[in-house]
């Protein structure tokens, strides 16, 4: 009914467009909508209930229309008007058939629909559907309804990617309609600064207030992209759905997809090429999934999902294409499950619950099978998870892939980083419902996929869980077997107590700085000086304090780390707690991520300090094998030991977060014997050059194999056991011999080195002649000197013949070295000749002379000495001088006499002739001057002008002394001669000038200055800048002539102008020219370039086949011989040819101007002639014709007319002066050709070719006809020819196309019903046949089609060039950095082809110099502290410095750290920064080494002065000239010296110390500087002397005395503060002070060391006298002491308060003690006279000593008990030692104590002896010395007694001399 409604309405509607049939015109039709009504039809029924989807509804008076397309253009083919209110139908008229033009639709063509908006006017394009949403097909009657309209634009689709903080993989299956650039895709909102997105080979950034920025432009669905974030967001993209038929290429490798299709897939409908084969593999974080073959793809992907990325690796090329569409229905819930959402619930199970790993950028997946106890996991619903630093990396359940492939694990583990070490895992067992940790670690490497499905990789199960193991293998390391039953041990450090010495870390390029706090047994560290550092693998990597930061935080560590990476693993951390005095390892490690910091002020990271050792020990099974279980976290040391074997241990091993395996191979102890060497000489005498040899057989060489050698080889060669030497060779020689013994054992050897010196180079002296009645003579002259002369008439050195005669002496010389050399020389002796005779000698000039007083003038004497020897220096034996008188006499009686001088061959008169300036020294006055000539003891005087003086005809000269000096003045100069010159450069030119003074007539003109200068420009001479000055020469008349070199001076070649100068007292300049004064007339010089001459040798010849020959006769020698066929001097005639050569002799002048300009090159030439080898020329082997004319070659001649045909050989032969040459030839005679033709033929076009003879004639190559021949035959000597005839019968034919060329995606090729498809064929050549049969036979073409295929194109690989590289050149392409910029530059290369255009892009990047920011700076340092440049560069590949001397070896970094700088340091650096463009220099810095600075205080009147350092300014006068005017005196000790002010000065010893007197002023001080170099040894003599302090700091006199034992004598502080006399043990000297200086006795000369531990004592203060309680004077303190030690016996005789006195002998006291205690001995110090004191305050030397006791104002007179074993007992002594061991009272005077007893010493000071005189009996005689020791003893029992004092050293001796009773008197000997 429905239907039957619908066909009324149409018929209805066809009655209603009856009046428009044709071409209808429906009132109100949209304009353009008119419509042809055919006779063919559809109705389509538009309901009301239509439905609108993605378009507005139809409003009443809406049109609609159906269109079809006419080429091109829609044509409405029907159209209805949309009431609203009811039902409409659209009838669509077909194509009318006999309508030439298109007027309807198609019989299925689709349909194309349109609205009409009435209201608006408007067209709009849109799509209607049936019932089930199918569209409409034109068909000729159908009658269908409309169920639907929809949009024309395409559906719009929608992407949602909910996006994590971190990382994201992410694929876009839908772009905005308004573009796929990023910006449009990505938005720019819920980013911050930082994001990125990167695919292959492009990044973006987002920049806040711009968007995105980078390569990466466009959004490619094909590919997937990292999207890294700050924060999560969701991201929402909305637009078209992309073309999901568009290819994605694959290449082998890795590639990142995206996924397109709309609708989630299974792997295996979505994941579909024939490239794929097994191991193929796809992954997405949290799921991978591999390839099967036969199966398809297998693993956690199961389904594809949009939004997602992927990364498919794959073996072959290939492509993928994703369906448009599929069924979804036989999709399931597992299946839509995302595939990193495992689920780890597991109902009534104890499954771990692992969170999901976040997204990274790098993934590995290995596949593994799970061992527990041998058993591999394969329950389904186990697990297994990868870990790092706590963080999850990776998760996944249990595969059973298709059989035979056991069940595994495909784990897929992330990294933030390429590479990354430190994974361990965890597994969950099903079927036990236990959590495993794993054995085994692993090191991350990105897309290193490691496992198959066959052949999973095995992870063991530790079985109890939870615990940590260190388990391995002990392995022997030759054979690899397991060694049982060796000991293992596992140990933490031990208790470590003392603060740490921790080194300071290097600098790194990458820091971490992380605040941490320390609990011990879980109390903090809170003690400050507690200290933390950070480690690896045994280097440490940061150190700091602990801070205390203001509360409320609490005290904590700020602990900055350093690495040369950006990220790694294996930190961990010692600690030190101030409180405990303790060291502590820390149980936690750490990974370290450069600049990621950690913990903070309020909330510090927390440690744990291991408070205990612990020690684990196990031993090895029977496979080696050993575990121990359940290891507490720790920094362990496991070692491992076996007998037989070495032990092996490794350090420092990490035992944190996994179990730890740790194999050992042991090396097995080898018994063996060390290599020996017996009886290896010493040492060797060293030799003389020249024939000898040194025999080593009795060297034994045990245990091993001997290799002798000799250093240097040339030194001579070693012939089994026996060194001979090379006669020519001197230096060192080093004989050595290597045992090599068997490995382990260590190899012997042994060298002895000896020196070969050469022989000593001796010189005679010149061959002589000697008359004989000159001999006997002294032989000398010969060096070196200390050898002998020998010969005929040679005896003890003196030389004397009887015979004149030739005479041959030999001087002989052995040096040090005990070499010995001689030479020879002639001594002629003459018969006696006439004695020389002096015959002529004068005064000759000048008659008279006058000058100024202090003036002077100069005098000439001519001498002639008949058969004189007249050398440089004048006549051999000629005594010359003039002599002065006031009065006019015979100069024999004159006493004045000035020594005259040689002054050369007179130029007037030939003669010798002397001169001698005179009268500087003479008054006002007349005077006269004669010359005085001794020869032969004899005396001749000369008188002016011509004879020896006679006083008449020869007489004296006069001189003339004027009192009044009138000024200086010029009146006249010129330039003397020359007046032009010529000269090489560097010559000599000496100019002479002369100047006149009327006051100084024939004087020399005091004030005078005098010039010569000169120009290369002939100017006024006031303008000359060359100006040298002059000397005086002579004297000219009544001038006076000067003389200057100019030449020396002048070095460039050129013309040269010269003039004099002259001027007085800084006066005017007065110049002079030739002539007189200058007026243009400059003196000219021409100076011609410095000529260096040589001389080569004659020309000559050589035959080329000669030796090579040394080229020699060039003069002068030591030239360079070069041309062709020179090489080193050596003339090669084969190397150089035939033919004249020049050759060229250079020498290289030396010395003098050619020094002065750098040297000059001379150079000649002469011709070698190089003769050749004669040869003969044959002619070329000839071929002559049976009838040619003759052959004519010189004299040669050949008729072939006369000989038969054949082959002739002929001989010539050539003599030359070098060699005899000969050839050969051949001349062949060649008869007359002859020719055969066949009879005529016919053949068929395909017979077989007809031959005849050579001939072939093949019918299929020529066309159906006749054919003539000729058969000719070309002879060398004649032509034959004959013809014939050939007939070809032609074939039938077939018709071919031409070949073609078509593209791979051409329509097909049509010939006749021949189709050829090219998208069928792969690219190539394709051959094809075309047959046709005929009567005579088959017909085939054959012709080519050629498929061309796509062309592609060809990039060279990404570039990196330097900014001044070469261009690099690629085909066609070049690319010039200098022209560019830094940067990156990206190229693409297309190549058109005729069937498509291909591209490919690369990239080429600009790299820049390495460029200095910031330069180093000059440092100032004081000696011994560290010095540290640094410099800030760019673009730094490498740093390398440099100091004063050259390049530092390891200092490569941006700074450098001089530690604790010396002297050496001191000097310029620089650094050198490099990267592969090039190389710079930083600017020279100046590293200084500053002195260090020492106060030496002086503290009171007397001072001990020293230092510990090496001095820059040791003048005494300087270092105390502060306090010079408070100074006494500074006095030394051996060598003995003083200085007092006003005396000279001399350095202060350093290696002594100095005794400092002041007058007042006093405390003071006085400062040095120097270098802390001395070191900490002090060598002193034996005896007193003053010891420096060289120590730093205070230090203990013990422990500097100490060591010294019974050698230390006595030491005593200069300033009074101590005595340390061990044999009293007196030891008030506690502290020795820097800056100080003591006195020490020493038995012998020993050493001080102070190399002690230094206190932290202050120095003490100056010791001065206690407050005198007495009635006495005060004490007087003074630098002159004797120590008196005062013993506990005796103290026992007084009393606590008493003060006890020491007087000298005029009733003076100069020392005092008061008794304080009576325990033990005491020292008191008594002074003597200072020599620097006006008055006497103290003991004189040799004083007797009276002791006096106070005690409570009442005085007691003591008699003094002295220790006679000291040298000094009761008399006083500078620096004396006494004891007092008990006292006596009421003695009253040393009168009374030796009245009666006499005993005299004399003499004394003694020097042999010394005579002892006594009115007693001497029982006991002893004499000590300075220091107190005993140098004789004796029991004399005699009156008197002589000593011999010639074995004493000269100094101060003590005299003991003993009464029968006892009493023993003293007395003070000097011996010198």
């Amino acid at each position: 009914m429905f239907q039957k409604f619908y066909k009324s309405r149409v018929w209805i509607m066809l009655f209603m467009l009856l009046p428009f049939i044709g071409n209808a015109q429906i009132p109100g039709l949209p304009p353009g909508w008119g419509f042809t009504l055919n006779p063919s039809s559809a109705t389509y029924a538009i309901p009301t209930t239509v439905a609108f989807s993605g378009v507005d509804a139809l409003q009443a008076g809406d049109w609609i229309g159906a269109f079809y397309d006419d080429d091109g253009t829609l044509e409405c083919g029907g159209a209805i008007q949309w009431t609203g209110t009811g039902n409409v139908a659209l009838v669509a008229f077909g194509n009318d058939i006999y309508d030439p033009n298109k007027s309807g639709f198609a019989e299925g063509e689709a349909i194309q629909w349109k609205f009409y908006r009435t209201a608006t006017s408007t067209e709009v394009c849109v799509k209607a559907y049936d019932g089930d949403g199918d569209e409409f097909f034109f068909a000729t009657g159908d009658i269908k309804a409309v169920a639907s309209f929809g949009s024309c634009a395409p559906p719009l689709a929608e992407l949602t990617l909910n996006l994590v903080s971190g990382w994201n993989w992410v694929s876009f299956n839908v772009l905005p309609l308004e573009g796929n650039d990023l910006n449009s895709v990505l938005g720019d909102t819920g980013y911050a600064e930082g994001d990125f997105i990167q695919a292959p080979g492009a990044v973006a950034d987002f920049i806040d207030g711009y968007g995105w920025y980078g390569d990466l432009e466009f959004i490619n669905p094909n590919l997937m992209y990292q999207l890294k974030l700050a924060s999560a967001k969701t991201l929402v993209v909305s637009g078209a759905p992309v073309n999901v038929a568009e290819p994605i290429t694959l290449n082998p490798g890795w590639n990142w997809i995206g996924y397109k299709p709309q609708m989630p897939l299974n792997i295996n409908t979505a994941l579909v090429s024939p490239s794929f084969v097994e191991g193929d593999f796809i992954q997405t974080p949290g799921a991978v999934s591999e390839f099967i073959e036969g199966y398809g793809w297998y693993g956690d992907i199961e389904l594809m999902n949009p939004g997602f990325g992927y990364q498919i690796k794959v073996t072959n090329s290939g492509t993928i294409t994703y369906p448009e569409s599929v069924s979804l229905n036989f999709l399931d819930n597992k299946t839509q499950v995302k595939a990193n959402e495992i689920s780890t619930s597991i109902v009534g199970r104890e499954a771990p619950v692992w969170p999901n790993p976040v997204v990274f950028p790098f993934y590995q997946t290995n596949r593994y099978r799970v061992y527990i106890e041998g058993e591999p996991i394969t329950e389904m619903g186990s697990m297994l998870s990868a870990w790092n630093d706590g963080e999850i990396r990776g998760k996944c359940m249990l595969q059973a892939p298709p059989p035979p492939r056991p069940r595994q694990f495909a784990l897929q583990m992330g990294s933030m980083f390429a590479t990354e070490p430190g994974f361990y895992f965890i597994a969950y067992d099903f079927a036990t419902d236990k959590v495993y940790d794993i054995l085994e670690t692993h090191n991350f490497e990105s897309n290193n996929n490691m496992g198959t499905f066959y052949e999973p990789l095995p992870l063991t199960a530790i079985v109890e869980g939870g615990t940590i193991d260190i388990c391995g293998t002990v392995t022997d390391a030759n054979t690899g077997l397991p060694i049982a039953g060796a000991a293992i041990q596992a140990e933490t450090g031990e208790a470590n107590y003392g603060v740490p010495d921790w080194p300071n870390p290097v600098v790194f390029p990458f820091y971490q700085t992380n605040r941490y706090r320390v609990y011990i047994e879980g109390e903090p560290i809170t003690e400050m000086g507690s200290m933390l550092s950070a480690w690896n693998d045994g280097e440490i990597r940061g150190k700091c304090m602990l801070q205390a930061p203001p509360p409320p935080r609490p005290r904590q560590f700020a602990l900055q780390m350093g690495s040369m990476l950006a990220t790694e693993p294996g930190f961990y951390f010692i600690a030190y707690d101030f409180a405990t005095d303790q060291v502590y390892d820390i149980l936690e490690t750490h990974n370290f991520e450069s600049n990621n910091n950690m913990g903070t002020f309020y909330e510090p990271l927390p440690l744990t300090a291991i408070i205990n050792s612990v020690v684990y020990n196990t031993i090895t099974d029977a496979n080696g094998e050993y575990c121990i279980e359940d290891v507490q976290s720790g920094i362990y040391t496991i070692s491992a030991s076996a007998d037989g074997y070495e032990p092996a241990e490794v350090t420092d091993v990490v035992v944190g977060d996994a179990s730890i395996v740790q194999d050992f191979e042991l090396v097995p102890i080898i018994t063996c014997l060390d290599a020996e060497i017996l009886n290896f000489p010493e040492s060797l005498s060293d030799q003389c050059v020249g024939e000898y040899s040194i025999d080593f057989s009795e060297v034994e060489a045990l245990n091993g194999e001997p290799t002798w050698s000799v250093n240097p080889e040339t030194a001579g060669i070693f012939d089994n056991l026996l060194f001979i030497a090379n006669q020519d060779y001197t230096g060192d020689v080093t004989i050595s011999l290597l045992v090599v013994a068997v490995e382990p054992c260590q190899n012997a050897s042994a060298e002895v080195t000896f020196s070969v010196f050469p022989l000593p180079v001796v010189e005679c002296p010149d061959d002589m002649e000697v008359y004989l009645a000159d001999l006997p003579i002294n032989l000398q002259g010969a060096s070196p000197v200390g050898g002998f002369y020998s010969g005929t008439g040679v005896e003890e050195g003196v030389f004397s013949v009887a015979e004149p005669d030739q005479y041959e002496i030999t001087y002989t010389f052995t040096d040090e070295n005990g070499c010995t050399g001689y030479c020879t020389f002639m001594i002629t002796v003459l018969p006696d000749v006439i004695v020389p005779e002096l015959v002529f000698g004068n005064l000759h000039w000048p008659e008279e002379a006058n000058i100024f007083v202090g003036g002077y003038f100069t005098a000439y004497g001519q001498v002639v000495i008949e058969n004189g020897i007249l050398g440089e220096n004048g006549y051999e034996g000629l005594v010359v001088d003039f002599g002065i008188s006031e009065e006019d006499t015979n100069p024999e009686t004159w006493t004045n006499w000035y020594a005259g001088e040689y002054s050369g061959i007179s130029g007037y008169t030939d003669r010798p002739e002397y001169s001698a300036e005179l009268g500087n020294d003479l008054a006002e006055g007349t005077y006269y001057y004669a010359v005085r000539y001794t020869f032969n003891d004899i005396f001749y005087y000369g008188g002016y002008p011509n004879g020896f003086w006679d006083g008449i005809d020869n007489v004296s000269g006069i001189l003339t002394v004027s009192a009044e000096i009138p000024e200086c003045s010029i009146d006249w100069a010129n330039v003397q001669w020359p007046e032009s010159g010529e000269i090489y450069v560097g010559d000599d030119y000496v100019v002479y000038a002369q100047v006149y003074s009327e006051n100084f007539e024939g004087q020399v003109i005091p004030g005078l200055t005098a010039w010569i200068g000169y120009s290369d420009e002939d100017v006024d001479p006031s303008l000359f800048t060359n100006w040298i000055e002059a000397t005086f020469n002579v004297f000219v008349g009544n001038n006076s002539e000067y003389m200057a070199n100019i030449g020396a001076s002048i070095i460039v070649e050129g013309t040269y102008y010269y003039a004099s100068r002259f001027q007085c007292e800084g006066g005017d300049f007065v110049y002079g020219g030739i002539g007189g004064l200058w007026e243009s007339n400059s003196g000219v010089l021409t100076v011609l370039p410095f000529e260096c001459e040589v001389e080569c040798p004659a020309d000559f010849d050589i035959c080329i086949n000669a030796e090579p020959i040394i080229l020699t006769g060039a003069e002068p020698e030591g030239g360079e011989y070069s041309g062709i066929g020179v090489v080193d001097g050596v003339f090669y005639p084969e190397e150089a040819g035939v033919g004249e050569f020049v050759i060229t002799y250079t020498y290289e002048c030396e010395g003098g101007i050619a020094e002065a300009i750098g040297g000059d090159i001379a150079t000649c030439e002469f011709v070698i002639t190089v003769l050749g080898l004669v040869t003969v020329e044959c002619p070329e082997d000839q071929e002559l014709c049976f009838d040619d004319e003759p052959f004519v070659f010189g004299d040669f001649v050949f008729d072939p007319t006369e000989y038969e045909p054949g082959v002739y050989d002929f001989t010539f032969t050539e003599e030359g002066p070098c060699n005899t040459a000969e050839c050969t030839f051949t001349i062949t005679v060649i008869g007359p050709v002859t020719v055969e033709c066949p009879e005529d033929q016919e053949l068929c076009f395909d017979d077989e070719p007809f031959v005849f003879g050579d001939f072939v004639f093949d019918p299929t190559e020529y066309e159906p006809g006749v054919y003539d021949f000729t058969f000719t035959e070309e002879g060398p000597c004649n032509t034959a020819e004959c013809t014939f005839t050939i007939t070809v019968i032609g074939p039938v034919t077939v018709e071919c196309p031409e070949d073609q060329e078509l593209c791979f995606d051409d329509e097909p090729f049509v010939f006749g019903d021949f189709v050829f498809d090219p998208t069928e064929y792969e690219p190539g050549v394709y051959d094809f046949t075309f047959t046709e049969e005929g009567p005579c036979n088959t017909a085939e073409c054959t012709f080519t089609i050629t498929v061309i295929g796509p062309v592609t194109v060809e990039c060279p690989e990404d570039q990196e060039l330097c900014f001044d590289d070469e261009p690099f050149v690629f085909g066609d392409f070049v690319f010039d950095p200098t022209e560019y910029e830094p940067g990156v530059y990206d190229f693409t290369f297309t190549e058109e082809g005729p069937c498509n255009t291909a591209e490919c892009t690369f990239t080429i990047t600009v790299l820049a110099a390495p460029v200095i920011v910031e330069q180093p700076s000059d440092i100032s340092v004081l000696y011994g502290m560290n010095a540290e440049f640094s410099i800030v560069a760019e673009y730094v590949d490498a740093y390398q410095w440099f100091g004063p001397n050259g390049l530092i070896a390891g200092a490569e970094g941006a700074s450098l750290l001089l530690e604790a700088v010396t002297l050496a340091d001191q000097g310029e650096y620089y650094v050198q920064v490099t990267n592969e463009c090039g190389v710079i220099s930083s600017e020279v810095v100046t590293l200084t080494v500053n002195p260090w600075t020492q106060v030496i205080d002086l503290g009171g009147p007397v001072n001990g002065a020293s230092t510990y350092l090496s001095l820059v300014e040791d003048d005494l006068a300087t270092i105390f000239d502060p306090v010079m005017d408070d100074l006494q005196y500074v006095e030394f000790y051996q060598p003995n010296k003083v200085f007092v002010p006003g005396s000279l000065s001399f350095p202060f010893t350093e290696e002594r110390g100095a005794k400092v007197g002041l007058k007042s002023g006093y405390p003071t001080s006085v400062t040095v500087t120097g270098y802390p170099t001395l070191g900490s040894i002090v060598n002193l003599p034996a005896g007193w002397s003053i010891m420096p302090v060289w120590s730093q700091g205070v230090v203990l006199a013990e422990d500097v005395f100490g060591p010294l034992g019974a050698n230390l004598i006595m030491a005593v502080s200069i300033d009074y503060s101590g005595v340390y006399w061990p044999a009293y043990n007196i030891k008030t000297l506690e502290h020795l002070v820097p800056g100080n200086a003591y006195l020490v006795a020493l038995g012998v000369a020993g050493t001080i060391d102070f190399d002690v531990p230094l206190l932290k004592a202050t120095a003490p203060g100056y010791n001065s006298l206690p407050a005198n309680k007495t009635s006495w004077n005060t004490v007087e303190m003074t630098g002159v002491q004797h120590i008196i030690a005062v013993t506990k016996d005796a103290l026992a005789q007084l009393k606590i308060g008493d003060v006890l006195g020491a007087f000298n002998q005029n009733g003076m006291i100069a020392g005092m003690y008061e008794i304080t205690e009576r325990s033990s001995n005491i020292a008191i110090r008594i002074y003597g006279n200072e020599f620097t004191a006006n008055n006497v305050n103290g003991f004189a030397e040799g004083d007797f000593l009276t002791f006096k006791v106070y005690r409570n104002g009442e005085i007691i007179d003591v008699t003094s008990i002295f220790d006679q074993n000291l040298p000094n007992t009761c008399f006083f002594t500078e620096n004396g030692m006494s004891a007092i061991v008990g006292f006596k009272a009421e003695a009253t005077s040393v009168n009374e104590f030796n009245a009666d007893l006499v005993a005299n010493l004399y003499p004394n000071p003694a020097k042999d002896f010394v005579t002892i005189e006594t009115n007693f009996d001497i029982r006991n005689l002893k004499v000590v010395n300075y220091v107190g020791q005993v140098v004789l003893d004796r029991n004399i029992d005699q009156k008197g007694y002589q000593i011999n004092t010639s074995t004493f050293g000269p100094g101060i001796y003590f005299v003991q001399i003993q009464t029968p009773d006892g009493v023993v008197i003293t007395k003070r000997l000097t011996v010198n």
